[in-house]
C-alpha cells in the first residue's frame, strides 16, 4: 500500500521519533539514516541513525557518515576540508 503524501512529510520532517528517545527496532528494515535535524553528536537508536552533525555549518559542525556493511557510525571533516585533501583520494 502506498504512502500518502502526510506520511511522507512526516517520514521526512518529524522529530517525534528522535524525542520520544525510543530505542525500538524499525521492523522490516535493516538501517534508517536520518538528517535535518542536527546534533553536535551522531546516535544510534535501535536501529535508527541520527547522523546530521552540522557537516555545512562554517567552523562548527563536522560530516558523519555510515559504513553500510558494518552500520559504524564514523566522523569525517568539517566544512572546511580541502576536497583536494590526500584523504579524499
Amino acid at each position: 500500500m502506498p504512502l500518502t503524501g502526510d506520511e511522507i512529510e512526516r517520514c521526512l520532517w518529524s522529530t517525534k521519533w528522535f524525542g520520544r528517545r525510543s530505542p525500538a527496532l524499525v521492523r522490516n528494515v535493516r538501517a534508517l539514516v536520518h538528517g535535518h535535524l542536527s546534533l553536535a553528536v551522531a546516535q544510534q537508536r535501535g536501529n535508527v541513525f541520527y547522523i546530521d552533525t552540522g557537516g555545512w555549518m562554517s567552523a562548527k559542525g563536522h560530516f558523519t557518515f555510515v559504513d553500510l556493511a558494518s552500520l559504524e557510525l564514523i566522523r569525517g571533516p568539517g566544512p572546511n576540508a580541502s576536497a583536494n585533501s590526500k584523504r579524499n583520494r
